[in-house]
């Protein structure tokens, strides 16, 4: 039986050896491909990705510890922003309930009808049209207005030539010119 073991296990004895031969090569091989410089950068390498990790990890229990003070706080944003969007949403119903082509075609309407009133100013009709345009109308009102504020200081001047109340029958008196006569003045400057 150990005749029959040995020949089994000699087969794998020598595939071994060859395997162990090959592994040899191939580490005499990485060593030569891997020199000391290539392997001081290789630790150095692996090194920093070890500090990176490490910092990785600070970083992750930072950001967790913030996200655990801030539950209550972020839980009121997510609900305000939940809150504020239900709102547009209703805002946004309300404004496709509303009849905007009705009334946009109304504004349209009424802004037409505006710019009708604007060219007649403009051309001269109507009484305000006239108005704007119509120098001697312009003139007759200016006039007008300045004898009326005549005739407001006389009566302010002498109430008595136009409110007459006597009870002993005086005589009227006749009508004299204001002194400023700025109607008069106009005429002559």
């Amino acid at each position: 039986m150990t005749d029959l073991v040995a020949e089994k296990l000699t087969p794998l004895q020598e595939k071994v050896e060859k395997m162990t031969v090959s592994m040899d090569s191939l580490l005499t091989n990485m060593n030569k491909v891997l020199d000391a410089k290539t392997r001081e950068n290789l630790k150095s390498s692996i090194a920093n990705l070890n500090e990176t990790l490490a910092g990785f990890s600070v970083a992750t229990k930072n950001v967790n510890s913030i996200l655990d003070d801030n539950k209550q706080k972020i839980g009121g944003i997510v609900t305000n922003f939940n809150k504020v969007s239900s709102d547009f949403s209703k805002i946004s119903d309300s404004l496709s309930k509303a009849n905007i082509a009705k009334t946009m075609k109304t504004l349209e309407s009424t802004l037409a009808k505006v710019n009708g009133i604007m060219a007649d100013v403009q051309s001269g009709k109507g009484t305000f049209g006239k108005l704007m345009k119509d120098d001697e109308l312009y003139v007759n009102f200016s006039k007008t207005s300045k004898e009326l504020e005549l005739l407001l200081q006389d009566v302010r001047l002498n109430p008595t030539r136009y409110v007459n109340v006597s009870l002993f029958g005086k005589k009227n008196k006749p009508y004299v010119s204001p002194v400023k006569d700025s109607i008069t003045k106009a005429k002559t400057h």
